[in-house]
């Protein structure tokens, strides 16, 4: 063989073995199990502030799989999740998005009420990992939160919820100056049984209370 074909077939032999097949990472099944929620899922929670009924319904589940980088696939689910008053024949006002990545759960959501300067505010929770553990977050997107305890039985409106995540959500707005302070209760039975919003200057106010849902998995 001649000397010049040898050093051209070791070469790609070589670029073939040095070339790495991207990390795969999938969603955790534990964190699917208890989070993946389906069209037909639905949560109807009371303002102890107001007494207003807020009902929270799943429009779409989405399934992606995407390459974030040359090292790396990652799979996301993202759940849509929308906010209306059962009382009230009005639009949809606000519209949440819960995600699914690995092993992390995390919320974000849009309110046309809770403005900023821009017209608009993007409200993100703490990044959460199933299962639960009690520790800080911060640095991203300006959120400081937190899993502040994990509760082995948390009553409310006559139901018993086990392994309940308490979590400490504060979000500092860069344009209004203005800090937000929320308080989730996170269920791995059900989802967030108990929300508590604080948004100065009286923008939105809710003490949200879980009580009756629908799951569909």
């Amino acid at each position: 063989m001649r000397p010049l074909l040898l050093i051209v077939i070791v070469s790609i032999s070589v670029f073939i073995a040095c070339k790495k097949t991207p990390r795969h990472a999938t969603i955790d099944e534990s964190l699917k199990a208890h989070f993946n929620y389906k069209v037909g899922s639905y949560w109807i929670y009371k303002d102890s502030i107001s007494g207003q009924e807020d009902s929270f319904y799943v429009t779409n589940n989405v399934f992606s799989s995407s390459q974030v980088s040359d090292e790396e696939i990652s799979d996301g689910i993202n759940i849509n999740i929308v906010q209306k008053d059962i009382y009230l024949n009005t639009n949809d006002t606000v519209s949440w998005l819960l995600q699914l990545n690995s092993n992390v759960l995390s919320l974000s959501w849009t309110d046309p009420e809770s403005v900023d300067l821009r017209g608009k505010l993007m409200q993100y929770s703490p990044f959460v990992m199933y299962p639960f553990k009690i520790t800080a977050y911060g640095g991203i997107n300006n959120v400081s939160g937190s899993v502040t305890n994990i509760l082995s039985n948390y009553s409310i409106n006559g139901n018993s919820f086990y392994n309940v995540a308490q979590i400490h959500d504060t979000l500092i707005n860069n344009v209004t100056a203005y800090t937000f302070s929320d308080w989730f209760y996170l269920s791995d039975s059900i989802g967030i049984v108990k929300m508590r919003i604080n948004h100065p200057p009286d923008t939105i106010n809710r003490v949200w209370e879980i009580e009756r849902w629908n799951i569909v998995k």
